[in-house]
Parts: C-alpha cells; structure tokens; sequence
C-alpha cells in the first residue's frame, strides 16, 4: 500500500512538473508569434517619428526661406561705391570671378533646365558636392528651389556704377542680359546708351540703362542693378 502510494506521489510530481512545462511552451509559443507583431509596431512608430520629424524641418526651412524671400530688396537702389581702390567685383559692369564661390542671399541671374531665360534668384547655400541650392524671385508664396551648378549663376550688381569710371558700366552697343519690365527672367539686349550717357538733367534714377531688347524696336530703362553680361550665358 505505501508503495503504490509512493508511485502515486511521483506520478503526480511528474504529471505537475509536464503541466508546467506544457505551459511554459504555450507562452514562449505566444510570445514567439506577438514578438514579430510588437517588433513591427515599434519599427513603424520610429518610422512615423523620423517622418515627422522630417516634416518640421521642411516646414521650418520653407519658413525661413519665405522670411528671406520678402526681406530681400529685389528692386530697390543699389549703394554707390566709396570705398578704396582698387574697384571690387560687381561694381556695376565689373564682373565677379568665376572661380569664387558665391556666399549665400547674394541675387543672381539663373540658367536653368526648367526655364526658357536665365531667371532672378537668390543663393540659398552651398551644398556639401559643390552645387548650389537658389530660390526663385518670383515664387513668394510658393518657393521653387533649383538645384545648380556655379557655371549656371551670375551674380548681380552690389554697387552702381561709378559714373567717371567706364569699365563699371556696359558701353554703347554692348550686348547684355537684364531683366525685362514687369518680369524677373533675363532676355537678350543691347545697350543704347549706359547710366554716364544720360541726356536728362536730373533723371529719377541716374543709374538707368536704356536698351533694346532682342525682337524689339522699342527703347526700354532698365536699372543697372538687373543688367549683366551677355556672355556668361553663352554656351
């Protein structure tokens, strides 16, 4: 009788001990087909994140690209040059090396594959490959950013042309790019008279060009800040 009562211990132990690990099987067994699940949720909550993430920073530089869209003077009169000799690039007609790198917000005129004519822009940066980031002028509510190489930009005028200094302007019969009235895209043009060849006493600006454009007959006044050389955009 104590023997059979001893085997009926054991078997229970070992009954109990087989339920144990039945159920210890069962939950490694749901927890091997929630894993995967989980694992899955976590990843698409990191990717959420970095998404988010991503959007803020767009909306942020879009933010700060429209500030400096509005805040830079598209039109408006260019200093007059006091400083020393010699005259600095970009000192009405003098040209600035192709060679130098452009610091960001100068204006430049833009050649681009999406546009016909070289167009008014703003350079954003740099990028880390050597291209440069510009902003269209004409895109205020909406900026449209290209992505160019440094022999696609000119920059623009930072001084007016010093009157008594003739390689400062374009002389007579030269040929130029500048942006035409009621537009920021750069067409064809050819000096007829530079801002020193005024004929008006007290003109409203006296650093305007007169030209013809390409195609046209008419005489048109364009500021010597919108007036760039013809052959940069030859190609």
């Amino acid at each position: 009788m104590e023997e059979k009562k001893t085997l009926f211990q054991v078997s229970m132990k070992r009954l109990d001990s087989m339920i144990k690990s039945y159920d210890f099987l069962q939950d490694r067994s749901a927890n091997s087909l929630l894993n995967p699940t989980i694992n899955e949720l976590e990843n698409k909550e990191q990717r959420i994140s970095q998404i988010l993430n991503q959007l803020d920073s767009c909306i942020k530089e879009n933010d700060q690209i429209l500030e400096t869209l509005r805040s830079l003077d598209w039109s408006g009169q260019l200093p007059k040059y006091t400083g020393k000799l010699p005259i600095p690039p970009l000192c009405g007609a003098i040209p600035f090396p192709p060679d130098q790198e452009i610091p960001p917000n100068y204006l430049v005129a833009v050649k681009t594959q999406e546009t016909d004519e070289p167009i008014l822009c703003y350079v954003k940066k740099k990028t880390d490959q050597g291209a440069y980031e510009v902003v269209d002028a004409d895109e205020v509510n909406e900026p449209r950013i290209f992505l160019v190489t440094r022999d696609q930009l000119v920059p623009l005028p930072r001084w007016y042309p010093i009157l008594d200094v003739r390689e400062t302007e374009f002389p007579v019969k030269s040929k130029v790019r500048a942006i035409y009235p009621e537009t920021t895209a750069f067409y064809s043009a050819e000096v007829i008279a530079p801002p020193s060849g005024r004929t008006t006493p007290n003109p409203p600006n006296p650093y305007d060009y007169k030209l013809i454009f390409e195609g046209e007959t008419a005489i048109h006044t364009v500021n010597a800040r919108h007036v760039v050389d013809e052959k940069f955009f030859k190609n």
